[in-house]
């Protein structure tokens, strides 16, 4: 604790009334701000200027939908056991009651002499009961009445202190509506307000945050705190506390979980938010229930960084604008005897998500750097490395052991004298198995080469006290005419098949920065590296795996000599196949939605044979028994991913590049309905590869690319014939795929003839 702290906690001991801990509010200036775009409004003295209601509400609205995605993976539990499951422990030598009892010598806390009880001072009796119906700026300015919480977490902190207690720097300071701003657009669209925070920013005498123009940035924030006057607003601090935390894991590298507080009144409420799931605690009275909240504030203040949420191994760098991280692979006693540090230079991937639990993904160029103290690069002239930032199921395999087994089964299939017999290549001519030969001879130079990587213990599993919350958490008035509620009717059936299993954090170091294939020079060379993926999926296939993930982001390209290399990336979803029953049943989807297979992306077959009578035993209902009768039961459709999805994925890629990444806004808007991403999938997309590309469509291609029609819809059609021929049955059959895996191989011969024509189009977004 600094010299300042502690005259600010004595200070708050002796007169509670000296600290009221409101952060400053200056006016936000957003340097991205565009007029025309649906961005955060400008704020003159801590409020919305009245033109900008329309921008305010897109916000609303991205704020909603974070909720209507969120409610999907939050869970709620009794308090006692939240606090036993999720709460940093509290060191032995701290006594809750003797804390208790500190703060009643120091007036803020009063003992009800009837009772023997405490609650705290500083609010009123009957405080948290305004009426419902009360102006939305008078809630506002009411938060000032929890201005106690300053003096009362102060307070905690010294006589933790007093008690010979360690405690973090962080402490607790209130706010009223400061903008919680994004550093990159989206986010400043999809900014928040928090009123409240344990906070790593400085604070003056005052408990005011000192920081430029007054903002809070998401960096900043330890705990988010969402308050609200009356008890009645629940919802609406429910969903401010839940967008608070979105916006910190989307702004924040660090964080591998995160707590938060919500109160409505004078009821409080403990928050978990991870990568896995979302846990909320059972409210409590927090006035007349004081020793729950000294023993969570006394937890949050006595916490190490690390059992705040935040990774050990990875570093804010101070002072740096874009944020800069310094992410450390500590030693393994295998591939490394030491810690090895890597300083972030520029982000090349970060999704924003309206969601907290999943497999967020950053990618960054890193330099790597000679320690934790000195940021000089080991080599100057290096070449930067990119780095992945993943998280996955903690049983599941990473993408560096998917990558070495993948590998090891290539050696092993290329180290059969017989390789050539292999069932897939059986209607490949020989001059194309030389290409696959090509691959073989140096498979590696084709992948995207993980050299150092390191995975993080899992994450806290689900709380066994835990249950699905309400559906009414964010929105009072849910129904099922609710304009959230039918934009994703299924979260209820999601929830039963979603496994929220704990995650675990993993690092992975690539030898190369790479180029996704839709931000090559020219389509010519985008042709050239999807040629060069499909030669090197045909060598996965042979080794018995696919891919399961194939999109532009996926099919990099480094440029060796002059040409460019195809870099095959993010194995993490690769599978054997066939697959054993087991992951039949249980894979989930994945994928790209633009380069999904039709299959996997509809989860329905096009096999002919799903329609036939399969000899499905009937089945008596309770129905059916009391009108004396039996139903046929449906046969189940699972959809296992195969290597003609995988091919799919390159034929939807290749039609997108074609009409989408080149400068030509006719083709653009003539295939925009069909590579809308929307599920389920709109009527264009379903007819272009079940029906075929149309004319209408063909004729608004760039003149330069119509030849690519006619290829293209010899191997759409190749594909429909092995879709409706095959037999489930036959699914995980390799011999079953031969045709459609030589497909390909004639596709790039056809349009290779006027690839002078198409070649040169620079590959761009059109103006």
């Amino acid at each position: 604790m600094s010299d300042s702290e502690d005259e600010i906690v004595q200070s708050t001991l002796s007169s509670p009334a000296n600290s009221d801990g409101n952060l400053s509010h200056s006016n936000v200036d957003y340097e991205d701000y565009d007029s025309n775009a649906d961005s955060l409004p400008w704020v003159e003295f801590g409020r919305p200027m009245p033109e900008e209601t329309e921008r305010m509400k897109y916000r609303d609205r991205v704020h909603e939908q974070i909720g209507v995605e969120m409610i999907g993976e939050i869970f709620v539990c009794p308090v006692d056991p939240f606090l036993d499951h999720y709460l940093p422990p509290l060191p032995g030598s701290v006594d809750v009651a003797a804390v208790v009892e500190e703060l009643a010598k120091a007036n803020l806390l009063i003992k009800d002499h009837t009772t023997q009880s405490y609650r705290f001072a500083g609010f009123e009796e009957g405080f948290g009961a305004e009426d419902d119906d009360a102006d939305e700026v008078e809630r506002e300015e009411v938060c000032f009445t929890f201005s106690p919480l300053t003096a009362i977490g102060d307070a905690i902190r010294a006589i933790l202190k007093g008690m010979g207690v360690r405690i973090n720097p962080f402490r607790l300071a209130l706010c009223l509506n400061p903008w919680l701003k994004g550093g990159h657009l989206p986010l400043d669209a999809m900014a928040c307000k928090v009123d409240g925070c344990i906070t790593s920013a400085s604070l003056d005498f005052d408990g005011a945050v000192v920081q430029p123009a007054g903002e809070l940035c998401p960096t900043d924030l330890v705990v988010p705190i969402a308050l609200k006057a009356c008890r009645h607003d629940y919802t609406t601090n429910n969903l401010q506390i839940v967008v608070s935390a979105n916006h910190i894991f989307n702004e924040d590298a660090r964080r591998r979980f995160s707590y938060g507080i919500s109160i409505e009144g004078e009821y409080a409420s403990i928050w978990y938010f991870s990568r896995s799931h979302s846990m909320k605690a059972d409210s409590f009275n927090f006035i007349e229930e004081p020793e729950l909240l000294v023993k969570v504030l006394a937890s949050l203040f006595c916490a190490t960084e690390e059992q705040l949420g935040f990774d050990s191994h990875i570093t804010l760098i101070p002072g740096r604008d874009p944020r800069t991280y310094l992410y450390e692979l500590p030693a393994d006693g295998v591939t490394r005897l030491e810690s090895q540090f890597f300083k972030t230079t520029q982000i090349i991937h970060e999704p924003w998500s309206n969601r907290i639990a999943g497999r967020i993904t950053r990618v960054w160029k890193v330099v790597q750097v000679k320690s934790k103290d000195d940021l000089d690069a080991i080599d100057p002239k290096a070449a930067p490395l990119a780095l992945k930032d993943a998280w996955i199921k903690a049983s599941a395999d990473d993408e560096y052991q998917i990558q070495q087994n993948v590998f090891r089964d290539i050696d092993t299939f290329y180290a059969d004298d017989g390789w050539r017999s292999h069932p897939l290549l059986s209607d490949i001519a020989s001059d194309d198995v030389e290409d696959i030969k090509d691959v073989l001879e140096n498979y590696k130079n084709f992948f995207s080469v993980i050299r150092l990587h390191h995975s993080s213990e899992p994450n806290k599993p689900i709380s066994s006290e835990g249950c699905w919350t309400e559906e009414n958490l964010f929105f009072p008035s849910w129904t099922r005419s609710s304009p959230f509620q039918s934009r994703d009717t299924s979260w209820q059936l999601e929830r039963e098949i979603r496994a929220f299993e704990s995650k675990r954090r993993c690092f992975f170091v690539y030898e190369h920065v790479c180029t996704r294939i839709s931000d090559l020079p020219t389509l010519g060379d985008a042709m050239d590296v999807l040629f060069q993926a499909y030669a090197v999926l045909m060598v996965m296939f042979c080794a018995g795996w696919v891919h399961r993930d194939i999109s532009h982001g996926n099919i990099l390209a480094f440029k060796e000599e002059g040409v460019w290399q195809v870099k095959l990336s993010d194995l993490e979803y690769a599978k054997r196949f066939p697959p054993d029953s087991a992951q039949t049943s249980s894979a989930p989807k994945t994928g790209t939605p633009f380069f999904m297979a039709h299959e996997i992306l509809t989860s329905s077959s096009l096999s002919g044979f799903y329609h036939q009578n399969l000899a499905v035993p009937k089945r008596t209902s309770r129905r059916a028994a009391r009108r004396g009768g039996a139903v046929e039961s449906s046969p189940p459709v699972i959809i296992v991913h195969n290597y003609q999805h995988d091919l799919e994925s390159l034929w939807w890629m290749a039609l997108w590049l074609v009409t989408m990444r080149i400068d030509y806004e006719e083709s653009y808007d003539a295939v925009q309905s069909i590579f809308s991403g929307s599920t389920p999938i709109s009527t264009e997309r379903r007819n272009c590869f079940t029906l075929g590309i149309t004319s209408d469509i063909k004729d608004e291609f760039h003149p330069s690319t119509r030849n690519f029609v006619p290829s293209l819809e010899i191997v759409r059609r190749t594909f429909i014939a092995g879709y409706k021929t095959r037999h489930p049955k036959d699914v995980c059959k390799r011999e079953q795929y031969s045709l459609v895996c030589a497909g390909f191989f004639n596709f790039f011969g056809e349009i290779e003839e006027d690839r002078d024509v198409w070649g040169p189009l620079p590959l761009s977004n059109p103006t």
